[in-house]
């Protein structure tokens, strides 16, 4: 993790430890590792649970409009999956802009970008870094959707699209973002590899009995050998790493 902080932190990515065990417990552990990101205390785990986590460790990954787009061992969190999420993150946190800006860190943690952009560009001279960073935010996340399905990740494209779509409102970018939506519909072999991407996420269920976990991954096996080198088969086989990773 103190990898992953030192090489994101400057790109919008904030690494934040939470731990279940006690002060005591954790500040002798944080100082012999030398860790250098934020930590939180979550007793009882209850933060944990909400998040359908059970193994020890467990990490989640949020991208910047707040959804959870990836989970499992902290091993398995590569920079790849990091650089693919961190797609319109700040460099500086809103709470570091200035107080004039209060209109446009309402708008924009609303993912209101349009609005957070005109907020933005009624600050004058004040709001010019402001006003260039949430530009930045919508190119980085209309040109994200369109490199997804570039990629061949139909399922990130429908669910990533249809969120920027709506936080882009009526600015110019949203043409673009419906335009690759439309072209996602129209294709007949993106929509296979859509639907079997949604079958990998039903395969897989919130909390998997230790039982049921070679039926699960036999199943998820079948689908990857029957998409080879798609995304559906690396969500197949992401999926099969995170259930084997279980305790």
């Amino acid at each position: 993790m103190n990898e992953l902080h030192e090489k994101f932190k400057d790109k919008g990515l904030s690494v934040i430890g939470v731990t279940g065990e006690s002060k005591g417990q954790t500040e002798p552990w944080v100082e012999k590792h030398s860790m250098r990101y934020a930590y939180a205390y979550d007793k009882g785990l209850a933060g944990m649970s909400k998040l359908g986590m059970s193994g020890f460790p467990s990490a989640a990954l949020i991208d910047a409009s707040g959804t959870i787009v990836w989970q499992g061992h902290p091993s398995s969190l590569t920079d790849a999956i990091v650089e693919q999420h961190i797609v319109g993150a700040l460099p500086t946190p809103a709470f570091e802009w200035p107080k004039a800006a209060k209109g446009v860190r309402k708008a924009f943690l609303k993912d209101q970008l349009g609005k957070a952009l005109e907020a933005a560009a009624k600050m004058g001279d004040e709001g010019e870094d402001v006003h260039a960073a949430i530009q930045g935010v919508i190119e980085s996340r209309t040109a994200q959707v369109e490199r997804l399905f570039e990629e061949g990740d139909f399922l990130a494209v429908e669910e990533t699209g249809e969120k920027t779509a709506k936080a882009l409102d009526k600015l110019p970018e949203r043409t673009r973002v419906d335009a690759v939506l439309e072209k996602l519909k129209g294709d007949d072999e993106a929509q296979v590899i859509l639907k079997a991407q949604l079958k990998v996420r039903k395969t897989v269920p919130e909390k998997i009995k230790k039982k049921n976990r070679t039926k699960v991954i036999t199943a998820l096996k079948k689908i990857a050998k029957k998409h080879p080198d798609t995304a559906a088969a690396r969500d197949a086989e992401r999926a099969i790493a995170n259930v084997r990773s279980k305790k």
